[in-house]
C-alpha cells in the first residue's frame, strides 16, 4: 500500500467522514475523484480506492482502471479527459491525453503536454508549458510563462513564480513558493519554501478554515 494512503486512512478514522479535495491534498493524497453513491469511495491518484467499513476504512490497491503514468518518482494511475467545471481559454492547448480536474483554469496560450494531470483548482497562467506526464497538486498556481519539464510533480497548494523553470522528473514538496525567474534542478524536501514571497493565498485560506474549525470544536 502507498505510505500516502495509510496516512490518509488514519486520518479519516480520526476524522469520521469524508476528507474535502484540499484536506486530502494537505495529507500527500491526491484525490482523483469522490463517489457520491451509497459507498462514498475515495479514488486517489495513485490508483488506490478507499471506502468507509463499519469499523473504519478499507482500500483496494490499484482499484481504479487506467493506464500507469510516471510522474517524479511515483507511478500514477492516469485517465484522460477535462472536467465540465474546468476553464480553458480559447488559445489553450490541451492534449486529449492529458487530465484537467474541476475548478483548473487553463490560460491563454498554455500547453498541457500528453498525459498530464493539473488538479483541482490549479491555475496555469498565460504561455506556460506543461511537459508530457506531468502531475500539477490541487490549488497549485504556476504563474506566467513558466516550463515545467516532462515527468515533474509541483505539490498541492504550491507557488511557481513567473518565468520558473522547473527540469524534467523535479518533485517539489507541497506548499513550495518559488521566486520569479527561479530554476528547479532538484527534489524539494517537505514544505521547503523556495524564497522569502509571501504565503501562498490558496494555503492561507485553508489554514483560516483549519483554525475556524479546530476552534469550533474546542468551543464544543
Amino acid at each position: 500500500m502507498h505510505q500516502h494512503t495509510q496516512q490518509l486512512r488514519d486520518a479519516l478514522d480520526q476524522l469520521n467522514r469524508r476528507p474535502t479535495w484540499h484536506e486530502a491534498a494537505r495529507l500527500g493524497v491526491e484525490l482523483v475523484d469522490h463517489d457520491d453513491t451509497a459507498t462514498g469511495s475515495l479514488h486517489l491518484a495513485n490508483g488506490d480506492v478507499i471506502y468507509p467499513t463499519s469499523d473504519g476504512w478499507a482500500v483496494i490497491e490499484q482499484g481504479r482502471t487506467g493506464r500507469l503514468v510516471r510522474s517524479g518518482l511515483v507511478d500514477r494511475v492516469h485517465n484522460p479527459g477535462i472536467d465540465p467545471a474546468a476553464r480553458v481559454h480559447p488559445s489553450g492547448n490541451v492534449v486529449p491525453t492529458a487530465r484537467v480536474e474541476a475548478g483548473a483554469v487553463i490560460g491563454p496560450r498554455v500547453y498541457i503536454g500528453a498525459d498530464a494531470h493539473v488538479g483541482k483548482d490549479a491555475h496555469i497562467a498565460a504561455t506556460s508549458f506543461i511537459g508530457a506526464g506531468v502531475f500539477i497538486g490541487t490549488g497549485t498556481n504556476v504563474r506566467a510563462a513558466c516550463h515545467i519539464g516532462d515527468g515533474a510533480v509541483v505539490g498541492a497548494g504550491s507557488d511557481i513564480g513567473t518565468g520558473t523553470r522547473i527540469d524534467a522528473g523535479s518533485q517539489l514538496a507541497q506548499q513550495t513558493v518559488i521566486d520569479t525567474g527561479d530554476m528547479v534542478h532538484q527534489t524539494s524536501k517537505p514544505n521547503q519554501i523556495s524564497s522569502s514571497r509571501s504565503i501562498n493565498p490558496w494555503l492561507a485560506n485553508q489554514i483560516a478554515n483549519t483554525v475556524e474549525r479546530l476552534s469550533g470544536l474546542n468551543r464544543d
